[in-house]
């Protein structure tokens, strides 16, 4: 195909119109003397002889004017000759699928391992045609391990295939991120268009085939044989989730089970409860144990299994198991479920992770709160029975009331309440909250002084002086007082709360005591008939006791969120982690399945409270023989690579000839 490198130099032609105008325009006649009659008789023999040939060599010599003014433009516009075809650069992308499924199959030959060895060949046949290979692992966050690597960088490629053989956590276990490795390839493409995009996954996709490629990418699969069944032999069973739940004062226990492969299977599902029926954190409890046999599971199904204290009705997805009397609790500190082939004492599955599963957190942390009062009224009682219930997920809230008249302690408390009164030398192991303490009451360790009770002329509202957690949904306006006592604080106390310019809640939480002070009686004030008391109580729950972690169960990838803590610290421990966090707040995310725990030093003594966590592969990974829809090939710039052949040696030789021609036939025309 021809093709014209400079199109502008075609202006050339112009030229050939000037050619045309100028014999246009030129005289056709010449003016001769005629000096006798035998010139005349000469002349007109000559014009009947010569005339003919004249006119065609007057042809000839236009002719080759136009034809030089033609190639004299196409010179300018130079001309080629143009040879298409693809880019012969041979470029191959492997993408290893690393998700949790990924490590079905033998030891040693597990799908990661055949994949590894698959990716291997690629690079090899890549290499032996002098071309490029690049690796991608798509876990949650795929990245490049070998980035268009030559035969010279075998050695250097051949230390990942091995690293990768030989890490046994190189296989992430959680979902891969498989379209943004895909993705990823862009990096490779904008070099190469059409490099071969080889995905090597155990995920069957419907809109790619197996064997097939389309838009340049091919899903492999690294199963054992070439038989129609892809995962001959391999099977998978799993605890796909647990919840316990108190139903008439004891536990009821819901687990989903589930088999995968193409083989139906019977599993006898067993549950472990540690540390049963304890009165407390000292208390050890007892170890229940118990299993529902011969659970009948077909491939992909998932059954539920209930166990409850009556007998239900089994189904097509469900079957129940009722606990005998004996073996009941209404506390525990872990219970494990686990999973094995009918009347065997292994499941042998083709992939372990998830035959157990634990639950934590059947025994809530206790929260003991002290209630003293010279003169007790139920408005505080009553809030701080709202507390018990509104908290009764997370703690055991035990409070204590402290008749009138009986000595009150300062230790042994997680909140201490002293109302219309304090004592000299505050509790140091646990949060004090000073409410109307009395006038003329001094405490030199915290810098806080009562100095007297101001009498108000009328009702005013209480304002905010800082923003705080304290505070928070709290409308202070709302609230109005006649009597008030007046506090002079130092060191680290916040003002929260004014009543007629003076500050009436304080609040210290760094240092030896945390302590928060609110200076309204319950007496001479409108606090009681508002919302706002109890919110204050709440508020106080959340400030000085917060939940470090909420969930008990997670997913591999799943991130938390530790906001706050009742420590200075808080350790997160379990697999590969070690961590201490000192500010909040703190995203974690865990990459291994397992039991973690979530540690905290009080801010009042080196007492820890630990909470576990259990971690498990999210649950499409247990299903080996997933398939999905599909996911969007990349997109690819048309790029072909072309051959020019020049032509200007062609048209010069021809632009000489005619030059040559028109001198000759210029020259005959002068004899």
């Amino acid at each position: 195909m021809m093709k014209l490198l400079v199109p502008l130099g075609l202006l050339g032609l112009i030229g050939i119109l000037a050619l045309i105008i100028i014999y246009i325009i030129r005289p056709n006649y010449q003016v001769k003397n005629i000096s006798s009659t035998y010139i005349w008789e000469l002349s007109l023999k000559y014009r009947k002889k010569r005339i003919p040939t004249s006119k065609i060599r007057n042809l000839l010599i236009f002719l080759c004017q136009l034809f030089i003014l033609t190639l004299l433009a196409a010179i300018l516009a130079m001309p080629v000759i143009r040879h298409e075809g693809k880019n012969k650069e041979y470029d191959v992308i492997a993408i290893i699928d690393s998700s949790a499924s990924m490590y079905a199959g033998d030891v040693g030959d597990t799908r990661f391992l055949r994949a590894v060895d698959r990716a291997a060949e690629y690079a090899e046949d890549a290499f032996a045609h002098g071309g490029y290979f690049s690796l991608i692992i798509a876990d949650d966050d795929p990245k490049y391990a070998a980035e268009r690597f030559t035969a010279n960088d075998r050695p250097e490629l051949e230390t990942i295939f091995q690293g990768l053989i030989d890490d046994e956590y190189a296989c992430y276990f959680g979902e891969s991120n498989i379209q943004s490795a895909i993705d990823r390839c862009d990096d490779v493409l904008r070099y190469n268009p059409s490099a071969e995009i080889k995905l090597i996954t155990d995920t069957r996709y419907e809109t790619f085939p197996n064997g097939k490629t389309i838009d340049g990418v091919e899903v492999v699969y690294p199963s054992k044989g070439k038989s129609d069944d892809l995962w001959e032999g391999e099977w998978n069973g799993a605890v796909l989730d647990a919840q316990a739940e108190i139903e008439e004062d004891y536990y009821i226990l819901t687990v989903q089970v589930a088999c995968y492969g193409s083989v139906s299977r019977e599993l006898d599902l067993h549950v472990s409860v540690s540390g049963a029926n304890s009165s407390g954190e000292d208390d050890s409890g007892e170890n229940i144990s118990f299993t529902k046999k011969d659970i009948f599971c077909e491939p992909g199904a998932v059954k539920t299994v209930i166990f409850r204290q009556e007998a239900g009705k089994d189904g097509d997805d469900i079957t129940y198991f009722p606990i005998d009397a004996g073996d009941r609790f209404f506390s525990y500190k872990s219970i494990r479920f686990s999973l094995t082939l009918a009347g065997e004492e292994m499941l042998g599955d083709s992939m372990q992770i998830d035959d157990n599963f634990y639950l934590y957190g059947g025994q809530k942390q206790a929260l003991k709160i002290e209630y003293a009062s010279t003169l007790p009224n139920p408005f505080v009682t009553g809030a701080l029975d709202t507390v018990r219930n509104e908290f009764s997920s997370r703690y055991d809230v035990q409070v204590k009331d402290v008749k009138k008249g009986d000595e009150y302690e300062t230790a042994g408390y997680d909140l201490y309440i002293f109302e219309h009164q304090a004592p000299l030398e505050l509790p140091t192991d646990g949060v004090v909250f000073l409410l109307d303490p009395p006038a003329g009451y001094y405490n030199s360790s915290i810098g806080l002084s009562v100095i007297s009770e101001q009498t108000l002329r009328y009702e005013m509202p209480l304002s905010i002086e800082t923003p705080h957690p304290l505070t928070m949904y709290m409308h202070p306006d709302y609230i109005t007082a006649t009597k008030y006592k007046q506090l002079r604080a130092s060191g680290d106390f916040t003002e929260l709360l004014s009543c007629d310019g003076s500050p009436v809640y304080l609040v210290q939480k760094e240092g030896e005591f945390q302590i928060a002070v609110f200076g309204i009686s319950v007496h001479t004030s409108t606090v009681i008939e508002q919302l706002e008391f109890y919110i204050l109580f709440h508020n106080m729950i959340e400030y000085f006791f917060p939940s470090t972690v909420d969930a008990s169960i997670l997913e591999v990838g799943q991130q938390i969120e530790i906001a706050a803590s009742r420590g200075p610290e808080v350790y997160v421990s379990g697999g590969t982690m070690g961590d201490t966090f000192k500010e909040f707040p703190v995203t974690l995310s865990f990459d291994q399945p397992g039991t973690y725990t979530v540690g905290i030093t009080s801010y009042f003594s080196a007492d820890r409270y630990d909470k576990q966590i259990f971690v498990k592969i999210p649950r499409s990974e247990s299903n080996i023989a997933n398939t999905e829809y599909g996911f969007d090939a990349p997109l690819r710039e048309t790029v072909v690579s072309h051959r020019d052949d020049d032509l200007l040696i062609y048209l010069a030789a021809g632009l000489v000839l005619l030059l040559f021609a028109e001198w000759w036939l210029q020259g005959r025309e002068s004899k």
